[in-house]
């Protein structure tokens, strides 16, 4: 039975990539004789947002991730900047209804027209705050409501405190913010500036002591999970005001510290990490890297919103993105401020995008 190709729809036509051209490019790349849309062999179809890669069985090809992710990274830079493909953690595989058994599975690539766009403001106040939610790029949303805590990580230079001063100043107009600056730097100078609690390193503090006042922070948010999960056995349905702990510069801040006061630290961030979801309390961590010298394993699993900034390679997404295969494929701008980001939250696909830190043209403190 020959396998036929359908007539683009209209759908189709509109999408800037016709799968003509990407079906050559996927032929010449792989440069497999098994796979060819010539032979019948596989078949592109545009839907909502995505495009599927449908082989015809049996064939002489692997199903694997091995050749998703090289599918992918031909898609995505031969469709660039036409479209922007999504990076999926594994390969992404779908099943088709009412198809033969020889068609009834797709390798599915999600994508959205165009390339992302970075957001620019005059001035922070002029970010539009709706129901919780803000933009992190253009028509890219963030939903508080269904964030548990995020990660940041990133070299330095990278952008890490100026992403971390456009987050602050949005959750600051619907959440209880503090923040913990060991650097003394252009966090803890706009906190002060907005009168938002902040502590940070002074000269009189020794290492341990300060990490000992972060520790009791710590410990207010802690109570105020152990108080509001009482409320809920009352109340389930009870909402409550969202409160975010930041703390900037993870590593540096216990890297002098000493072991007793170090290992206090980490019992109180894990156990907020793990009981703060249903009670609307909050982490926001920044570190250069996110690694176990850093935090604990059991925060890192809990952080659904991670943020990797700068040089994106192997190296550099090992801790935050554990289950991407390869950086491949992913087409990201250059620029301070710019990186990947992923956001789990059961509603929004787990997918890995590029990621442009919004602008500020005034200024910023």
């Amino acid at each position: 039975m020959a396998f036929p190709f359908s007539q683009p729809t209209e759908r189709e036509f509109v999408v800037a990539v016709d799968t003509e051209y990407l079906s050559q490019c996927l032929e010449i790349a792989l440069g497999k004789s098994a796979i060819s849309a010539t032979t019948n062999s596989f078949q592109l179809i545009y839907g909502d947002n995505y495009l599927d890669f449908i082989p015809r069985f049996p064939c002489a090809y692997v199903l694997d991730n091995n050749l998703y992710q090289q599918i992918f990274q031909i898609l995505s830079t031969s469709a660039y900047p036409k479209l922007t493909f999504l990076k999926q953690p594994s390969a992404y595989i779908v099943k088709r209804d009412n198809a033969s058994i020889n068609t009834s599975r797709a390798f599915r690539f999600p994508f959205f027209k165009g390339t992302p766009e970075r957001l620019t403001f005059q001035r922070l106040n002029d970010v539009d705050v709706q129901n919780e939610s803000f933009e992190l790029m253009k028509n890219y949303r963030i939903d508080f409501n269904r964030i548990v805590h995020c990660l940041i990580a990133g070299s330095s230079g990278s952008g890490k405190s100026y992403a971390l001063t456009y987050l602050i100043s949005v959750i600051s107009k619907f959440a209880h913010i503090s923040v913990v600056d060991p650097k003394c730097d252009t966090i803890s100078r706009y906190c002060l500036n907005h009168n938002i609690p902040v502590l940070y390193q002074e000269r009189e503090f020794s290492s341990d002591e300060f990490v000992s006042k972060v520790n009791t922070l710590l410990k207010i948010e802690l109570d105020t999970i152990y108080q509001r999960q009482a409320e809920l056995l009352e109340n389930p349905s009870k909402k409550f005001q969202h409160r975010c702990l930041v703390i900037d510069e993870l590593l540096a801040l216990t890297s002098l510290t000493s072991k007793n006061v170090k290992d206090n630290f980490f019992a109180l961030l894990s156990n907020i990490a793990l009981l703060g979801r249903a009670t609307s309390v909050h982490l926001i961590l920044v570190s250069q890297r996110m690694d176990t010298t850093a935090l604990p394993i059991a925060v890192r699993e809990q952080a659904n919103v991670l943020i990797q900034l700068g040089l994106i390679n192997r190296k550099t997404t090992t801790f935050l993105f554990p289950d991407l295969e390869s950086e491949t494929g992913l087409v990201i701008p250059n620029g301070k401020g710019t990186g990947i980001v992923q956001v789990i939250d059961g509603v929004t696909a787990p997918n890995v995008m590029p990621l442009l830190i919004p602008t500020i043209t005034g200024e910023i403190l």
